[in-house]
């Protein structure tokens, strides 16, 4: 009892990781978003407001809750909020509705904090649908997805394919959506030319396209890829060797990707459900890679995350 004046009860761990969160989206939401948006018809009245809808989605991934249904649940069980919180079909609408949102803050977050760069990884990534027994019969989302070839397993998959741009620092620039069956080179000038220009670009032999790479030159893009075994090198076998273990390193966030996120299975049954798993594991990736940054780590070692 004598003690018991000298007692501070502290905040909930819960509350503790959502301000980071919190405090890392409200300026951009003021910033960014358009006042028709953010004074809309009625918004006062929000019982939650559209920032911290942002920072509970982007914080159920940093719990690596692949499934809304199940990160809505916890949240509620928390009591983390004091107010009483929205139902879930009210919370997963709010959370489609705000997938264009969370796509311009996360682009205008990677801006303000990748800062310079020495050169970009371009790069694929499977998301298979389903198993690879029912590709045939499939049914889900039978008008976006197809059948494509897993060339690092070596298997069939039925669904889509991940492209994106990552910076030597970790941060992704750019992604793209397509179905499994596009080839990744097809993809390469619409992803670059709709990024930057005067970027260095390393990719593997599925970018190895002569005519697309001088196209791409002469926007002022160098995409550098392995030659094959019948053509003529044009850097030194120890430039070569360095460079492929450089673009092995989006490797690295592709395995980051699906053991913390489970990205190669979304659960989503729609596009949109599944635009917006992917924008917040992206969101949830780069307050990662800023954090690691922050204390003196390599941007491609998350280990521990930012609630550490």
């Amino acid at each position: 009892m004598r003690k018991h004046l000298k007692f501070k009860q502290y905040r909930h761990e819960l509350q503790r990781e959502y301000q980071k969160v919190y405090r890392i989206i409200k300026p951009l939401y003021q910033q960014l978003v358009p006042l028709a948006i953010r004074h809309r018809h009625n918004y006062q009245h929000l019982v939650v407001s559209d920032v911290e809808i942002i920072a509970t989605t982007i914080l159920g991934q940093l719990h690596h809750f692949s499934s809304q249904l199940k990160w809505y649940q916890w949240l509620c069980r928390t009591r983390f909020a004091r107010r009483p919180f929205i139902e879930r079909s009210r919370y997963n609408r709010r959370c489609r509705d705000l997938v264009n949102l969370i796509s311009l803050l996360r682009q205008a977050y990677v801006q303000r904090v990748a800062g310079d760069f020495k050169y970009v990884i371009i790069d694929s990534l499977p998301m298979p649908l389903c198993q690879p027994v029912r590709n045939l019969t499939a049914t889900r989302l039978r008008d976006y997805a197809d059948i494509g070839f897993n060339s690092s397993k070596r298997t069939p998959f039925y669904g889509f394919k991940f492209h994106c741009l990552l910076t030597n620092q970790g941060f992704v620039l750019n992604w793209q959506l397509t179905a499994a069956s596009v080839h990744d080179s097809q993809v390469a000038s619409d992803l670059l030319l709709s990024t930057s220009r005067d970027l260095v670009v390393l990719g593997d032999l599925g970018y190895l396209n002569q005519p697309q790479q001088r196209d791409l030159r002469a926007n002022g893009i160098i995409l550098w890829t392995p030659k094959r075994s019948n053509m003529s090198p044009t850097e030194s076998a120890q430039q070569t060797r360095r460079l492929k273990r450089y673009r092995k390193r989006i490797e690295t966030t592709f395995s980051s990707f699906t053991r913390s996120f489970n990205f190669e299975q979304p659960g989503s049954q729609t596009l949109t459900g599944i635009r917006l798993t992917v924008e917040t594991i992206l969101f949830t990736h780069t307050m990662e890679v800023v954090h690691a940054l922050g204390q003196g780590r390599y941007g491609f070692n998350l280990a521990g995350g930012i609630l550490n």
